[in-house]
């Protein structure tokens, strides 16, 4: 469970970086997707049930399971993001 909380906090944070007007939840997704890849894990959500993504996004008014897509953020958007590594090694 530890390992599986560092993943996302670390995949949360970069995430958070990257989130800026102009920036769309698919490019937010990609960020996420690569950095769980290069820690040698896999993106849990992706593929689960033919879910699309690795994470999931809510913005504003949006209630859970968002998929990203082109929606473009922009200033004063509201977002959540959820994260669900599979951890493939042993750290």
């Amino acid at each position: 469970m530890r390992n599986v909380g560092n993943v996302v906090v670390e995949a949360l944070a970069i995430i958070e970086r990257g989130i800026k007007p102009g920036i769309t939840t698919a490019e937010l997704d990609k960020l996420a997707e690569e950095f769980i890849i290069k820690q040698g894990d896999k993106p849990s959500f992706k593929g689960y049930y033919g879910f699309p993504a690795s994470i999931c996004t809510f913005v504003n008014e949006e209630v859970v399971h968002g998929i990203p897509n082109n929606r473009i953020l922009l200033e004063g958007d509201i977002i959540s993001i959820d994260c669900g590594p599979e951890i493939l090694t042993l750290r």
